[in-house]
């Protein structure tokens, strides 16, 4: 049973989140301001090594993908090694932001039961530069990052450890819910067969989520709204 928690105007989880016993979580744009915090950085890593600087309209493109598969997308004939030179390039300390009023919507949601989780494309030392920070570690039932998993979005084969743990617990896929900011994100979970909402807080526009065939009501500003004014 899912037991009430704080008392906020918020509280009420919206329609698709109920019956529901899990919300699996994307990490860039979703829980964190990634893109408009990275890409400057990108850029600047890029030029440092010689190349042109790239645009905002080829960085969005190049967005939401693994790094390797960025910068292959970003930097013609780029190197094996590009993904190392570019975590030297980063400093240790650089501390990411979530989203306003993210932390809030998942300390709800774990009040209120739900288990959570992540699965990103993203790496264990790029999560951590805000998760364990800003956001505590034990939000989370699992964490799932690219590192982790052979498989990659759009591929719908990246949930089948998470969902394997969730089934070994009971919850069906009917059970499940997966909030993401790309069209990756949706493809993946519903070739997974698991319910998706997409937010806008990334780069993706609801045009572009319904034009690939999701609902108007699956597509959220951002995943605050994945509760409601009572």
């Amino acid at each position: 049973m899912l037991e009430q928690t704080l008392h906020n105007e918020f509280t009420q989880p919206i329609e698709v989140l109920r019956n529901k016993k899990a919300a699996i979580f994307d990490w860039d744009d979703t829980i964190t301001q990634s893109f408009h915090f990275w890409t400057p950085i990108i850029a600047d890593f890029i030029e440092s090594e010689g190349y042109s600087r790239p645009d905002h309209s080829t960085l969005r493109k190049a967005w939401g993908k693994p790094l390797i598969d960025v910068f292959s997308h970003l930097v013609e004939n780029a190197s094996p090694d590009i993904v190392d030179r570019y975590s030297s390039f980063v400093p240790d300390n650089l501390e990411i932001q979530p989203v306003e009023g993210v932390v809030e919507t998942l300390q709800r949601l774990k009040g209120l039961g739900y288990i959570l989780g992540i699965v990103s494309s993203s790496s264990r030392k790029h999560l951590e530069r805000c998760l364990g920070r800003v956001i505590p570690h034990d939000y989370f039932e699992f964490v799932q990052t690219v590192e982790i998993s052979t498989y990659k979005k759009p591929d719908p084969r990246v949930f089948d450890s998470p969902l394997a743990m969730l089934h070994s617990q009971g919850i069906q896929n009917s059970e499940v819910l997966y909030v993401g900011d790309s069209l990756t994100d949706y493809f993946a979970s519903r070739d997974a067969n698991i319910n998706f909402v997409g937010v806008m807080s990334g780069v993706t526009t609801t045009e572009d989520f319904i034009s690939a065939g999701l609902s108007q009501e699956f597509i959220l500003r951002n995943a605050n709204e994945l509760f409601q004014k009572r």
